[in-house]
């Protein structure tokens, strides 16, 4: 089973608004988005809504408590989009001498259900 940082899983309706809001609806991916559009991005309501479902112990980790903000917009997309079966992978591409971060935003194999039933059996 995979470690969460959710006590419970956020409502996907919460992670459909920040995706609208950064202009890459769910419908749309797998897609791309560069680091500067994402760190830009500002957290409204939907950032107060989602911290409640944090482990209290692992909030501190994530938000910085004089801002109420995250530290890293990433990483707190990250968590959201990996407990609704997407996740952020990041890449480095070169442009005009320039090295960009560019996260793509793809649906996970792992977390799909599985297509037959498994029996795990201990003699």
């Amino acid at each position: 089973m995979r470690q969460t940082v959710f006590r419970q899983t956020p409502p996907k309706e919460l992670l459909e608004r920040i995706c609208a809001d950064l202009h890459r609806p769910l419908s749309s991916f797998p897609c791309s988005i560069s680091k500067d559009e994402l760190e830009a991005y500002q957290w409204g309501d939907e950032l107060f809504e989602l911290l409640p479902y944090y482990v209290p112990s692992l909030l501190s980790r994530f938000v910085d408590s004089t801002t109420g903000y995250p530290t890293h917009t990433s990483t707190v997309l990250r968590h959201l989009l990996r407990a609704h079966g997407y996740d952020l992978v990041g890449k480095e591409e070169m442009t005009n001498y320039v090295k960009t971060l560019v996260y793509q935003l793809v649906p996970t194999k792992h977390d799909q259900p599985l297509d037959s039933e498994v029996v795990v059996s201990f003699s």
